[in-house]
């Protein structure tokens, strides 16, 4: 079985038996594409991640950091879409200040902070309120990755 430490090796783990390129050909990814996923050489998008959760049953939060939400009662198909398309655009607004500011992030440190910030937008903001709460969010990050870090300044 393999590793699920990481995102590629969660995607693996989904892909189970099926050959590179019958999995990559059912997600609409080219195999090499998938291949880069699967080493963790490439973070997936977050329309790679909404497929793959939605054609193979996943949640999100599992294929990103690993870790399963605690079940509650059974939330409708709806709801599950609508939080998995929330989570989606939190990974990929990430994925993409990180890239834009020229920083480094690797898909599991990606994980955990798209998960805490997911987890931050559903216990502060309404549901109407979340995409604005992320547009917020993600300025927030920007200034603070435009910032020289506090620690660690030399004087001359």
């Amino acid at each position: 079985m393999p590793s699920a430490e990481t995102i590629g090796g969660r995607i693996r783990q989904v892909r189970g038996s099926r050959s590179q390129a019958d999995f990559a050909s059912e997600l609409a990814v080219h195999k090499e594409t998938l291949g880069k996923y699967e080493r963790d050489q490439m973070i997936p998008g977050a329309d790679f991640v909404g497929r793959v959760c939605q054609q193979f049953g996943v949640s999100a939060d599992w294929l990103l950091t690993g870790v399963e939400p605690p079940r509650s009662a059974a939330p409708s198909a709806d709801s599950d879409r609508l939080d998995e398309e929330l989570n989606a655009r939190v990974v990929d607004g990430i994925a993409r200040l990180y890239k834009e500011m020229g920083v480094g992030l690797s898909p599991m440190d990606l994980g955990r902070l798209a998960a805490r910030v997911y987890s931050d937008l559903v216990a502060d903001f309404t549901p109407d309120e979340r995409l604005a709460g992320l547009k917020g969010i993600l300025a927030q990050m920007r200034r603070q990755l435009r910032e020289p870090p506090a620690e660690g300044k030399q004087s001359a």
